[in-house]
């Protein structure tokens, strides 16, 4: 039985997520039409064949083997946009009292874990590129190390300012407080990103503090 917010294997005994997120949702609803307009014009020319080559209407062979190619495809584009739901779903970005946690799911076997404590950070950039990136409001956040580790990266995530901003402010209060302390700060509860109000109250709170 999985313990009181616990999330993945990895998760320390007293861990305690604060944040969570994952990409923005046009990154999957991308994927999807791709995938759907590519599979649309394969099996609208395998329909033309048919319609349009009366020589290959009339082969009761031919025709079953339209239809089988037909059928292959769609299965395919279902697969393609099922694999791109999980890798959407499974991609996860996790903010703790004691580290940032990157949970990749690559395809449908292959995953991947990597973490950064909160006390290597050293630096938090935010930035929104393009034109659907500054409309609905997502882009890439890069955590600076202070060795020589390369930067920790969230990519095409929702609110990359505010996220910035949490990050900041943890990283301040894991060097004031202690990962024990911090734990407790918001009570245990996690947060994802349409949850990430209270956190930015705090944050401001404390700024305005000093």
């Amino acid at each position: 039985m999985r313990r009181h917010g616990h999330f993945f294997p990895e998760q320390h005994e007293n861990e305690r997520i604060i944040l969570f997120t994952r990409r923005h949702w046009i990154v999957f609803l991308g994927h999807t039409i791709t995938a759907a307009i590519i599979g649309g014009v394969i099996e609208i020319a395998l329909l033309l064949a048919y319609f349009y080559f009366p020589d290959l209407a009339d082969d009761p062979d031919t025709v079953k083997v339209l239809i089988f190619l037909g059928a292959i495809i769609a299965l395919m584009i279902w697969l393609i946009i099922y694999i791109g739901w999980v890798d959407y779903y499974l991609d996860v970005w996790m903010i703790s009292n004691e580290r940032i946690v990157e949970i990749k799911q690559n395809a449908l076997f292959n995953r991947q874990i990597s973490e950064l404590n909160l006390e290597k950070i050293q630096d938090v950039n935010a930035k929104v590129v393009g034109f659907w990136g500054t409309l609905l409001g997502y882009g890439t956040i890069l955590v600076q190390t202070a060795g020589s580790t390369e930067m920790f990266e969230f990519l095409r995530i929702p609110k990359p300012y505010e996220v910035q901003k949490v990050i900041l402010m943890l990283r301040t209060q894991y060097q004031e407080k202690g990962k024990e302390e911090l734990s407790q700060i918001f009570q245990g509860q996690t947060r994802n990103i349409r949850q990430i109000k209270p956190l930015l109250q705090y944050s401001e709170k404390k700024s305005n503090d000093l």
